[in-house]
């Protein structure tokens, strides 16, 4: 088993003979169904709803974009990027806020499906049920009731979202290893408060990091789906006034967050332009419209 450094010493230091107070946890109610179609399609019980918004979400496309920084590695990156909102009846002022819907990088999806040797089962539709038994068990509204594994997890799910108490002792739950198990359980407990504080919220630690340090933990796809956050629209001060009131500009710096890895709508962003970018290094300096890609805000 190899462990993290930053978990090394609790592997070394817990004390298996230490009881710990752990919360009351609930089975996973969640049931997938693979239908064995390969037909695209989504389908929500109820349309969810985006917390704060003040308008309807509007496929936006990038019009134009240019590198507020120089081209250097030792030089965060900022971008100025404009957004093509002709026909959204937008009304706006410079330093209103819009909201940027990401969706998780290709990468991160399909390292999860690896390692949940599911990759076979990524594209094909499936609809989702709860076990009837159990009393207010309800499917996460932001989680469609038809769908595919992939949908789910490049757009609705925040593969990098907080990890609660409760969704490690599930993870717990689906470990084989006894020290991979015990661990969890200890970030899970009363007694592991102060771990989890320091080794899990304040090194942002994700699933994904989880996942690849506890490698015995192989949880279903249900039980992530029930408890990862929904995957929230980024807020960007809007940087031009409503006289260019068919575009809209933002300016970002793209963010090293640790374990090498970007923010989610940042890194994204970055990642459509530099697919679009066929330029040499002095060319990728200058404007480059790429309104063919569309961005929901």
């Amino acid at each position: 088993m190899v462990i993290s450094r930053n978990f090394q010493g609790l592997f070394e230091s817990l004390n298996e003979t230490v009881v710990l107070s752990l919360p009351k946890l609930k089975e996973n109610a969640i049931k997938i169904n693979f239908t064995g179609s390969h037909e695209y399609k989504t389908v929500y019980k109820q349309e969810p709803l985006l917390p704060f918004a003040a308008s309807e979400v509007f496929n936006a496309p990038i019009h134009r974009w240019r590198r507020l920084t120089a081209l250097d590695e030792n030089c965060k990156a900022a971008y100025e990027i404009t957004f093509d909102v002709k026909g959204s009846n937008l009304d706006f002022r410079p330093g209103d806020t819009i909201g940027i819907i990401p969706q998780n990088s290709q990468s991160d999806v399909d390292n999860l499906l690896e390692h949940l040797n599911i990759n076979d089962l990524a594209d094909i539709n499936y609809t989702i049920s709860t076990d009837a038994g159990k009393k207010g068990v309800k499917v996460p509204p932001h989680i469609p009731v038809e769908s595919t594994l992939r949908h789910i997890l490049t757009y609705c799910v925040d593969l990098r979202g907080v990890l609660k108490k409760l969704f490690l002792l599930s993870l717990s739950m689906h470990t084989k290893d006894a020290s991979e198990k015990r661990i969890l359980e200890y970030f899970s407990s009363k007694e592991g408060s102060i771990a989890y504080t320091t080794h899990i919220l304040n090194e942002r630690i994700c699933l994904l990091d989880i996942l690849s340090i506890f490698t015995s933990c192989k949880p279903p796809i249900g039980l992530i789906l029930e408890y990862l956050p929904r995957l929230l629209p980024r807020p960007y001060s809007i940087a031009n006034s409503d006289h260019e009131n068919s575009f809209i500009k933002v300016c970002f710096s793209v963010m090293d967050i640790g374990n090498n890895r970007k923010g989610v709508t940042t890194g994204w962003l970055e990642d459509i332009i530099i697919k679009h970018d066929n330029c040499d290094l002095e060319e990728r300096m200058k404007n480059m419209n790429i309104s063919n890609v569309e961005t929901k805000i």
